[in-house]
């Protein structure tokens, strides 16, 4: 379906682009959305009060961008927030200022919701890399059930490219502030929960992984926000007897995925304490094909740096 042909009305779209320091970076992120080439789009610009020269950058495309402000905030999530709320598209997405949307990714995602009307939240694929060149790798999104987003903690739903209808935000609430890495994982989890999902495959932008990058710097954090997010999903009152039933394999497998990331800072007594719980709360984690190579390689890691400091 070309949209071009088939609608006589282009449903308009809001991208949000939070930035804080990124003058590196955002002038080619602003330019990758105001030459998507779709005629109904609407861009807001969030900065957090940059220091750099984002401001000047901004400025300089003042007249493609619909709205933006350079003030103060109290985080990533909050920035986008703010966007949503001076938003005034059918669909809505948000795009970091580091990273790239591809020619046409828009407008594919848009012809994609119009052969599927029902559906509320649209993402691809995107690449990944510290540029754009022959060393970017893939990085698949994939339809899934969320009793499986649950069960091996995937949440296979790239951020970058991906759209969904206003009325998402309207059902399920804004980001949640308090975070600072897991934001994006917490927001598709309650998305996926109680929207309509499809996987587009086929590229739509480029995630710029690189040493400033905020995943990096504070990898830390997730040893704190995971286990909180997840301890948190499963006190609800109204989850179902279904879904309270997946918690302990799906606590076993956050905490190992968080004894790895403990290891991968150093953290090896929290690694070693991240196994112990990852194995009380789901003993069948040993035979899990999802885990059980990740746990081995795990315990060889750890052995001989344990019996070297015993």
């Amino acid at each position: 379906m070309n949209i071009t042909q088939t609608s006589g009305h282009w449903p308009r779209v809001t991208i949000v682009t939070p930035s804080y320091n990124q003058g590196q970076y955002i002038e080619e992120t602003i330019k990758s959305v105001i030459t998507q080439d779709y005629p109904n789009l609407e861009y807001i610009i969030i900065d957090g009060g940059s220091t750099d020269n984002s401001v000047e950058i901004i400025q300089k495309y003042d007249k493609w961008i619909k709205f933006w402000i350079s003030e103060p905030d109290k985080g990533q999530a909050d920035a986008i927030n703010k966007g949503f709320q001076k938003s005034s598209g059918d669909y809505i997405g948000w795009l970091n200022s580091d990273d790239i949307l591809y020619p046409a990714a828009i407008q594919r995602v848009i012809e994609e919701f119009l052969a599927y009307p029902d559906v509320d939240l649209i993402y691809g694929d995107n690449e990944q890399g510290l540029n754009l060149g022959p060393e970017s790798r893939p990085l698949f999104g994939s339809q899934i059930e969320f009793s499986q987003m649950l069960r091996t903690l995937q949440v296979p739903i790239p951020q970058l490219g991906s759209l969904w209808k206003r009325t998402v935000i309207d059902q399920i609430g804004n980001l949640d502030i308090r975070w600072q890495v897991i934001l994006d994982r917490e927001f598709f989890t309650r998305a996926a929960q109680r929207c309509r999902l499809r996987y587009l495959p086929g590229v739509l932008g480029f995630f710029r992984n690189h040493e400033h990058s905020k995943s990096i710097l504070l990898s830390r954090i997730w040893l704190s926000e995971l286990p909180l997010m997840y301890s948190e999903f499963f006190n609800r009152v109204d989850l179902s007897k279904d879904l309270k039933n997946l918690r302990g394999e799906t606590m076993g497998a956050m905490f190992l995925t968080c004894a790895s990331i403990a290891y991968q800072c150093g953290e090896i007594r929290l690694a070693a304490i991240d196994i112990t719980r990852a194995i009380t709360y789901d003993p069948l984690i040993i035979f899990r094909q999802n885990t059980r190579k990740k746990l081995f390689a795990l315990f060889r890691s750890l052995l001989p740096i344990i019996k070297i400091q015993r």
